[in-house]
């Protein structure tokens, strides 16, 4: 009877201790319509990332230029949202001379593939 106890109380025990860690394991993944990291080397982050500065030109009215991306992240929506992370630098036309700014931009691509900046927000992307 003893043997029976411990048996049933030893398996009793597996399972807890299994079922705890395939739930660890399972919040690991990405959360679905959530941000995955993606390269900074996809032509589609680069792409996002040109028009988020040639968008942010316009509406500046100077030069704004591309230096470095950081980080990018990706999220699957009815189209695609690219989280990008990146280096610019712009001309202060007071001082007539570059200023370096770190951004995050979100881009916007429909399902058509027309790209739209949907923020642009000074941040420090050393930081994360």
């Amino acid at each position: 009877m003893k043997i029976k106890l411990n048996i049933f109380v030893g398996f009793a025990f597996l399972f807890v201790v299994f079922a705890g860690a395939s739930n660890i394991f399972a919040q690991k993944e990405p959360v679905v319509g959530g941000y995955a990291e993606v390269s900074i080397k996809d032509k589609n982050v680069i792409k996002a990332a040109k028009f988020a500065v040639k968008e942010r030109a316009k509406t500046q009215n100077t030069k704004v230029n591309l230096v470095e991306i950081k980080n990018a992240k990706m999220q699957v929506v009815a189209g695609r949202n690219y989280e990008i992370c990146m280096m610019t630098n712009y001309l202060n036309k007071r001082s007539n001379k570059l200023v370096d700014q770190y951004v995050k931009v979100v881009v916007y691509r429909n399902l058509k593939n027309k790209l739209s900046l949907t923020d642009w927000t000074q941040e420090n992307c050393t930081e994360q």
